[in-house]
Parts: C-alpha cells; sequence; structure tokens
C-alpha cells in the first residue's frame, strides 16, 4: 500500500509543470515556479552538487581561474568566496531577477564584476553552467529526467539574468547552449598552472567547512579531490591538472547515486513543500514594492549553505546583499543593469 502511495504520489508535481507548459516564457504567471521546480523542489540535493562541480568546470578556463587567483578571494577564504555568491545567486532564484532583492542582487554582482576586464565569452561560459551542470546531472543521476518544459524554462530564467548583466551574443534556448559551451571549451579549456591552483584552494576551503576537526581537514582533501574528479568529465579533469580517476572509483560512484535514485523513486514521498535557501531575518520583511536599495540593505538569514553548517558558516547571524562580496569589494554598492544606460556601458568596459 505504501509502495503504491509512493508511486501515485511521486509524478503529481511532474503533471502540473505539463499543465502550465504555457508558462516558460519570462512575464508568465508560473514562470519563475516553473524555472525553479528542479532545484526548490524536485532535485535541490542535486542542484547543489552539480553546481559545486560546476565550479571546477570555470577553473579550467585559463582567463578565468588566472582572474581568480590575482584577487586572491579563494586564497584567503575560499569558503566566504562561495557562499557569498551562492547567497546573491540565491536571491535572484528565490524570487524574480525582476523583483526588488532580484535586481537588487544583480545590480550587487555587476558591482563586483565590473572593477575587472572580463569578456564577454568567459561570462557566457559560466552562465552556460548555471543554465546546464544542473539539469544534467538530473538526467544522469536523479529518479526521474528534467521535462522539456522545466528546461526551457530553467534556460529562459538564465537568459533573463545574462540580459541584466549586460552580457551579449546570449544563447538563445538550451541547445544553443549546449553547442556554446561544446565550441568554447574546445577553443579556450587547456591547462594552466592558475586552474590547479584555484582548484586547490576550493578543496582546502570544502575540507575546513565539511570537517569538524581541523586535524582531518588537510588528510581528507585527497578524498574530496579523488570523489569529485571521479564525477567531473575527462577533458575537464585534465584542464585543471589532476590525475584522471580510477575507473573503478567513477563505477562506484555511478552506482551509488543510481542507488540513490531508485530509492527515492519508489521507496520515500515527493516533498510536500518547497526547499527555501533563505528567509528574512525577524521583522525585516521587505515588500514588492519596496526600492531596490531597501531591498538591498535588508537583513537575512541563509537556510541552507554551499557546503557545512550552519554554525560553521560565514553568515549564520544573517546578511545583507549591499555587504556581500570580495574585500574589495565596496560596502553598499550596486552597479547598474544591462538593457541600455549605465548598465550597457558597464558591460561595454568588461567586454572589450
Amino acid at each position: 500500500m505504501y509502495l503504491l502511495t509512493v508511486r501515485c504520489l511521486r509524478y503529481q508535481r511532474y503533471e502540473l509543470v505539463q499543465k502550465r507548459r504555457e508558462h516558460v516564457t519570462y512575464g508568465k504567471e508560473h514562470f519563475v515556479w516553473l524555472a525553479n521546480v528542479p532545484n526548490k523542489y524536485e532535485f535541490p540535493w542535486a542542484d547543489v552538487r552539480a553546481t559545486e562541480l560546476g565550479f571546477f568546470r570555470t577553473y579550467a578556463i585559463p582567463s578565468v581561474a588566472k582572474l581568480l587567483v590575482a584577487t586572491r578571494e579563494f586564497e584567503r577564504d575560499a569558503q566566504k568566496r562561495i557562499e557569498d555568491t551562492s547567497l546573491l545567486i540565491f536571491e535572484f532564484c528565490e524570487s524574480d531577477p525582476k523583483s526588488p532583492r532580484g535586481e537588487a542582487a544583480l545590480r550587487r554582482l555587476n558591482a563586483i564584476h565590473g572593477k575587472y576586464k572580463i569578456s564577454n565569452g568567459d561570462f557566457l561560459h559560466v552562465l552556460s553552467v548555471f543554465v546546464l551542470a544542473g539539469q544534467q546531472w538530473i538526467d544522469q543521476y536523479e529518479w526521474r529526467k528534467v521535462s522539456d518544459v522545466e528546461r526551457k524554462a530553467r534556460a529562459n530564467f538564465w537568459i533573463e539574468v545574462g540580459k541584466a548583466m549586460g552580457l551579449t551574443d546570449i544563447p538563445a534556448d538550451y541547445d544553443a547552449f549546449v553547442a556554446f559551451q561544446q565550441a568554447y571549451e574546445l577553443k579556450h579549456m587547456r591547462y594552466h598552472p592558475a586552474n590547479r591552483k584555484v582548484s586547490d584552494q576550493t578543496f582546502a576551503g570544502f575540507a575546513d567547512a565539511v570537517i569538524p576537526w581541523r586535524c582531518l581537514a588537510k588528510p581528507a582533501i585527497p578524498l574530496m579531490r579523488a570523489a569529485v574528479c571521479g564525477l567531473l568529465e575527462p577533458h575537464i579533469v585534465e584542464a585543471i591538472g589532476y590525475e584522471p580517476p580510477s575507473p573503478w572509483l567513477r563505477a562506484l560512484l555511478v552506482s551509488l547515486l543510481k542507488l540513490r535514485a531508485c530509492a527515492i523513486r519508489h521507496l520515500f514521498l515527493p516533498r510536500r513543500d518547497d526547499c527555501p535557501h533563505l528567509r528574512c531575518a525577524p521583522h525585516t520583511e521587505v515588500d514588492r514594492k519596496a526600492s531596490v536599495r531597501a531591498a538591498a540593505s535588508c537583513p537575512r538569514i541563509p537556510m541552507s549553505f554551499p557546503y557545512g553548517g550552519q554554525a560553521r558558516s560565514r553568515h549564520a547571524s544573517g546578511y545583507t546583499i549591499d555587504t556581500l562580496g570580495p574585500r574589495s569589494a565596496v560596502p553598499g554598492e550596486l552597479g547598474c543593469l544591462g538593457g541600455g544606460g549605465c548598465g550597457a556601458s558597464v558591460a561595454a568596459a568588461r567586454v572589450k
């Protein structure tokens, strides 16, 4: 009886997604909900894991890795660097890129990135990781594949984010992102010492956050590195300068993930509510009519973290959007959005 109940309830949300297939374009009533079904309702664990692996894909591009090494943010505090990036992304994924908090988060990202010379191609490659990584992981290792409706909505969501960041020549849909990513990596992905350096710093940050005993953090790094490399594509492992993983290790990891998917599909009831990443601090909720500046200064407390528990988070007591980012970023500074005016000029400065 229980297994039958699981089977009946497991695909209810999937069926609702299909009924809302007309809402896959920005501005439709259920667009943001459709775009966030995979990461907030159906596969939140997979989405976070895929994003973590996606970081290493970006490190395999030397121009990206050299900039990250030059800023020394990973060297100083890799955990804070990844947490701040994740929280800014959570902000506009939780609501809407054009909501007060979503716009404030995108303006903060633009203010941070506007200080560096980053090519439009590198920005688009990072954007492609957010479009593709989670969906490709889900298709391989989760209890069901991403539906075409979810795939279109997710791609359209990140296209809107790219426009807000002032990017140009953004791929038009999911398949175009796949083609762009493959062509860009074929041309630009290669080994450079900076790739290995920023990857090593990231693993050190992972270990410090996940392992509660400092004396065991460093010895755990080789095990974490082996597991990550076992799930990365071979050309990425080569580009970041690590030894290819043992075939048996990859087979073991894939088998465990497939077993997990089978158990969830047949034995676990579906999640009833969403899996929120953020909540407002008490008595500081900003409604949708608030100004972007007010939203940026409204404190929030994270409910989940890229890795580690709340006690080990750099923002366990809360944060405001206008203070997230590297130490070199000016607190309170918000940049412009793309689509004309100062947003276009900021984007042009970055592309050149």
